[in-house]
């Protein structure tokens, strides 16, 4: 059975490393292997951040082949377009709704591309393609930046996620500092519910 492979794609700041190290964690936790990577753009804050986990026995290289991914997570709607040439029509993607628009973008003029475009392109190519609304999720929580848990509490109730929920959660009570633990938690059984509703 070859490796279950994620990747995890949006811009420095949104939690891609956090996402990462957890589903990491979690499944050393279950007793599998894993091999992790991650690619910084050019700033750490705003540039692109892309990781990746592979599960499984024979998971040698983090490297991901063309269309050889079984999850896609993405906090940023143009960057899970941009890594849309490593999936295939097996694919699930777990997506936010909320647009980073680049600073470089806002001074010169330029567009962000239209989001239900972007959407729409994505769903041709994977159709287990589904847009998790983590940043309305965690605002409401109270809280912005734990949209990425929202996320990660989506890949939980992924059909094909490899992990189970309960270690996701055991491995996020040992990495959360215990005054933020509780709206983790929160955001990411609203993320789980999001997907099993």
């Amino acid at each position: 059975m070859k490796p279950y492979s994620i990747l995890v794609t949006g811009v420095g700041g949104q939690g891609v490393l956090f996402i990462c190290q957890i589903i990491g964690e979690a499944a050393l936790l279950e007793g599998k292997e894993v091999v992790m990577s991650e690619v910084h753009g050019m700033a750490q804050r705003g540039g692109v951040v892309t990781s990746t986990v592979r599960i499984g026995a024979g998971a040698l290289s983090p490297l991901v082949a063309r269309g050889d991914a079984d999850m896609l997570i993405g906090m940023e709607p143009v960057e899970t377009y941009r890594m849309l040439n490593v999936v295939s029509p097996n694919t699930e993607i777990i997506t936010s709704e909320v647009p980073i628009v680049p600073a470089s973008v806002s001074i010169s003029g330029e567009v962000y591309p239209d989001v239900n475009e972007l959407f729409s392109e994505a769903k041709k190519t994977c159709p287990a393609f589904k847009v998790i609304e983590a940043g309305r999720i965690a605002r409401e929580l109270g809280n912005p930046v734990v949209a990425n848990v929202v996320l990660l509490g989506a890949f939980a109730a992924a059909k094909t996620c490899p992990i189970r929920k309960e270690s996701l959660l055991a491995t996020m009570k040992e990495s959360v500092p215990a005054k933020a633990l509780a709206i983790n938690l929160k955001a990411f059984e609203k993320g789980f519910e999001s997907v099993k509703a």
